[in-house]
């Protein structure tokens, strides 16, 4: 043993270079830096571990640790034996980082599958971007349910108030009925009335579940031919059409992905208003023109009725909201027309006219195909 550390046998490694101060001094620097190097990267290791909270590699980088700097001390050896024969010490720290290799090696390798599967620093950026695209979604979801819970408080409270009206009829005409006070004449005139009560409230309450089924109930998208959807409109107006020589003058219309069921009912209503608030000195006259935008289509429907003033231009979409008189119509078709433009990716609004007549002006997305 005492011959192992025995190094006073042996000539320093100087010797081999000759004493060369060129050749024996750039091999002393390029040690000195390769082991400040080394040293160095355990530092990193440490911070690494520590920032990315990764405590249970930590045996694992103490390994890969003690395997550099015993790198690292086998450089510095390497300079003090240009100097002094110290080879015995550097044999040992030899077999040390021999040893320290190979166990960081098995270690390493049942383990690569867990260290590959840790994300890279762009998949975290791809992720982080994603969560912040469903935070956004998230937040305009839930904008849209606040507008759409302020607009069901609105409507809850005006329905109840519509209803409450043909409501009180009934009771006030039933209650009058029974009171068997009443003639012939009378009674006729009180079941007319409930008669009415009662219409009024059914028409209420389809148009309150056509409206509230608008917002959950799926769309049944197929490719229709506009012009034909309006004639069926037209064609269930055609007694009152008669009634009042209406006339329909509809343009060429485009074929597109639509709803046929709620595109249809679009129509109906904005037909039917015009023939029912027609002017009162001329024959209703509906004309349907579409043309060609960018990346929509552009449907006038015009009418030459009694017009709507334009301070009433987006309170006509409000649900319950009658222009005409609280006896006439729900107030509710307007308001659904709009959302079934909405329901399309589409608009519905009214043209200010500096003649008689409304004209809504509807838009809806052009089909790719």
């Amino acid at each position: 043993m005492n011959e192992f550390f025995d190094f006073q046998r042996f000539m320093p490694h100087g010797h081999c270079y000759l004493w060369r101060p060129d050749i024996l001094w750039t091999s002393v620097i390029s040690n000195a830096i390769i082991a400040i190097a080394y040293f160095s990267i355990p530092f990193c290791l440490l911070i690494f571990i520590s920032r990315r909270q990764l405590s249970q590699y930590a045996w694992l980088v103490g390994l890969f640790a003690a395997f550099i700097v015993l790198c690292g001390i086998g450089h510095i050896l390497d300079i003090i034996t240009v100097w002094t024969a110290n080879y015995p010490a550097q044999a040992i720290v030899r077999a040390l980082t021999a040893i320290a290799s190979l166990a960081t090696a098995v270690a390493l390798v049942p383990l690569m599958p867990r260290i590959l599967a840790l994300r890279t620093a762009r998949e975290l950026e791809d992720i982080n971007a994603e969560l912040m695209l469903a935070r956004t979604d998230l937040s305009d979801t839930i904008d849209k349910l606040e507008v759409s819970n302020k607009e069901l408080e609105k409507f809850a409270f005006v329905a109840s108030h519509d209803l409450q009206e043909p409501l009180r009829k009934l009771m006030i005409f039933s209650e009058l009925l029974a009171s068997n006070k009443v003639d012939d004449a009378m009674r006729d005139k009180y079941l007319d009335k409930i008669n009415e009560s009662a219409s009024r409230m059914r028409e209420l309450v389809k148009s309150v579940l056509e409206l509230s089924q608008m917002s959950s109930a799926p769309r049944q998208l197929a490719m229709c031919d506009l012009s034909d959807l309006a004639d069926q409109a037209w064609g269930n107006l055609s007694v009152l059409a008669q009634e009042k020589s209406a006339e329909l003058r509809c343009d060429d219309l485009p074929s597109l992905p639509v709803d046929a069921t709620q595109i249809r009912s679009l129509f109906y209503n904005l037909f039917h208003n015009a023939l029912k608030y027609s002017h009162p000195e001329r024959p209703p006259e509906v004309r349907v023109h579409a043309e060609r935008g960018q990346k929509c289509w552009q449907i006038r429907i015009t009418d030459n009725g009694a017009g709507i003033p334009a301070e009433y231009h987006e309170k006509i979409f409000e649900s319950f909201h009658k222009l005409h008189g609280s006896s006439e119509g729900t107030g509710l078709g307007l308001s659904l027309c709009r959302k079934i433009a909405e329901r399309h990716d589409g608009t519905l609004v009214v043209e200010q006219s500096t003649t008689d007549g409304t004209t809504f002006f509807l838009t809806l997305p052009a089909s790719d195909s």
